[in-house]
């Protein structure tokens, strides 16, 4: 009898090795965010914009990039590397790689986080994060102090709002004119992007989607499921700040072999409790 329980724990144990190995083959995967800039720098002065990289491991990372006005996509993406490479000994430690960046679509790649998170600035560039498993976007507005949204931008000309979020088959994209919002406040901003975006959506999905005045930032819950995903913002704005932020889901593989594990554990320890009172009744016999 102890042979078997003998040989079914360690068909167990195997069991758990090869379905943990598999779980992590698609952990790479997983851990990508792509971070793509877009649009050309509107602000006639540079600008120190602040990045947070959330790690799967260890404390967040943060980095200062400075973005010079008028810069084009691929001259912005090179300083977003540049930036991440004067933190690559922190990156490293913490399981993060930084991949690109590939000038042609302005895209860096990034691996081993959970999230990345971009500071309020106003120098009017549009990103988009896109990430495999996407768990939560978030798209924010802000204006210093007790400030209202100018309605120019620093050439002069009318300002304009741009946020957007898309998964597998699924694109909403909201883009307003100054003139074009419902009052000039900064509240009045995030209503209008919020019931664009709410208006775009399919009905199924119109509860995954929320508007937080009081941090000024509209959230998007990505459904159960979803491949992947992105969100994206900007504004021209000179008195108002955009700010861009996506997590991914923690790895569901690493977690479904935490529960085989305890699975297994829990099979072990009840198989030498079930085979040690008929081995010693035997005996005793």
């Amino acid at each position: 009898m102890k042979t078997i329980l003998n040989k079914r724990v360690i068909n167990l144990c195997l069991t758990a090795v090869l379905m943990g190995t598999f779980a992590l083959s698609a952990y790479t995967y997983a851990t990508e965010i792509k971070v793509n800039i877009k649009g050309k720098s509107l602000n006639k002065v540079d600008q120190m914009v602040q990045w947070v990289i959330e790690p799967k491991k260890g404390g967040p990372i943060t980095v200062l990039v400075k973005v010079s006005p008028g810069r084009e996509p691929a001259g912005k993406v090179t300083d977003l590397r540049n930036a991440l490479f004067l933190a690559r000994d922190e990156l490293r430690n913490k399981g993060v790689t930084v991949v690109g960046p590939d000038l042609a679509n302005a895209t860096l790649t990034i691996h081993g986080a959970n999230g990345v998170h971009k500071f309020d600035d106003n120098t009017g560039e549009k990103e988009n994060f896109w990430g495999p498993k996407p768990k939560e976007g978030r798209m924010s507005f802000h204006v210093p102090d007790d400030s209202a949204p100018a309605g120019i931008d620093w050439d002069g000309l009318e300002s304009q709002f741009q946020a957007s979020l898309g998964f597998d088959d699924v694109l909403v994209d909201v883009s307003l004119n100054f003139s074009d919002l419902s009052g000039n406040t900064i509240n009045d901003l995030l209503t209008d992007i919020y019931n664009g975006l709410l208006a775009g959506l399919p009905v199924a999905y119109a509860p995954n989607l929320s508007l937080d005045l009081s941090n000024g930032a509209i959230m998007f819950m990505f459904p159960i499921g979803v491949s992947q995903g992105f969100v994206e913002n900007f504004t021209s704005d000179v008195n108002v700040l955009s700010g861009l932020s996506l997590e991914v889901l923690p790895e569901p593989s690493m977690l479904s072999l935490l529960a085989i594990s305890a699975v297994g554990f829990g099979y072990m320890r009840r198989s030498r409790r079930n085979s040690k009172t008929p081995l010693i009744t035997g005996e005793s016999a």
